[in-house]
């Protein structure tokens, strides 16, 4: 979203409504993203057997860790590349990430879920 705000700030020279409109967004979608933590918890815990709970939700929580730890050095090498190459105008990166967001909400879409 950053990149939104300051496309718009670059294009107009100053901040105006849309940049303030997009700053709000942007804060809307940062808190429905920290809810998403906790629906994803749930969500494990729900499918998981009494029998395994402890160890996938330790599988769960160990694999969250290591991509919360890897993705940002994925991501600023990839800003870093998209900036020296000049790929995409210098945007490639927002492109990958916003290709890895539509794919993990294809992907939740496509599950149906069966709650007792």
């Amino acid at each position: 979203m950053l990149m939104c705000e300051q496309f718009l700030v670059n294009k107009y020279g100053k901040v105006t409504a849309g940049v303030w409109v997009a700053i709000v967004i942007q804060f809307t979608v940062v808190t429905l993203i920290n809810t998403a933590y906790s629906a994803i918890t749930l969500l494990v815990v729900d499918a998981a057997t009494p029998g395994t709970l402890g160890a996938v939700n330790g599988l769960a929580q160990m694999l969250a860790s290591g991509f919360r730890g890897l993705a940002p050095s994925v991501a600023s090498s990839l800003f870093a590349l998209s900036l020296d190459s000049q790929i995409a105008g210098g945007y490639f990166v927002y492109i990958v990430l916003l290709g890895v967001a539509i794919t993990g909400t294809r992907c939740t879409l496509n599950k149906k879920w069966d709650f007792e």
